[in-house]
């Protein structure tokens, strides 16, 4: 959106005419979330069809080599490493994905890891949403490089460590007790 442009109709001079410099088309359903990887000005976008898209901008052009990376259901989070070429996402598949970024094949061979975790506690600890414990949003730790924290939609926070693929950390909802996990 181009934020500059002020209203010249009189209805408030305050609040400016926001029209979008550029469309980018190539989702066949709702875009859920976005990433920028600021090195090369590279936008990704994922949505409600399962995939994950990269643009080049400021032109908006879908990028050359990169073929479309995806989830078997609707991609909610995305979140591009600062400083590496890899980009964590999480979908209603209840996959969590690590993506290498800069790999011009398949989207197969861009696929680092996948993780898909059970809720470790009883059924019924987490109420009505614990049978779909599926993760919503990915964030990297900004001291830890290596560490990925993982939102779910039972309110439980994960950290994981993808340099060794291993989970360290669960934070519980409803009493805020944490556990290391085995």
């Amino acid at each position: 959106w181009d934020l500059s442009i002020s209203r010249s109709d009189g209805r408030n001079s305050d609040m400016p005419d926001m029209e979008p410099f550029a469309t980018l088309r190539g989702h066949s359903a709702a875009v859920l979330s976005l990433a920028f990887r600021a090195q090369d000005r590279i936008l990704f976008s994922a949505g409600m069809d399962g995939l994950i898209r990269a643009w080049t901008l400021p032109d908006g052009r879908l990028c050359e080599g990169l073929q479309p990376m995806g989830h078997k259901d609707s991609v909610w989070s995305l979140q591009h490493h600062a400083y590496l070429p890899c980009m964590a996402s999480a979908g209603a598949d209840g996959q969590m994905c690590l993506w290498n970024t800069e790999a011009q094949e398949t989207s197969d061979s861009r696929l680092q890891a996948s993780f898909v975790l059970k809720s470790p506690l009883p059924k019924g600890t987490l109420g009505p949403f614990a049978e779909a414990d599926l993760p919503s949003c990915t964030a990297w730790v900004p001291a830890l490089t290596s560490q990925l924290l993982a939102g779910y939609t039972s309110a439980r926070v994960s950290v994981f460590d993808v340099r060794h693929g291993t989970q360290v950390l669960d934070l519980f909802p409803e009493g805020g007790a944490s556990s290391a996990a085995a």
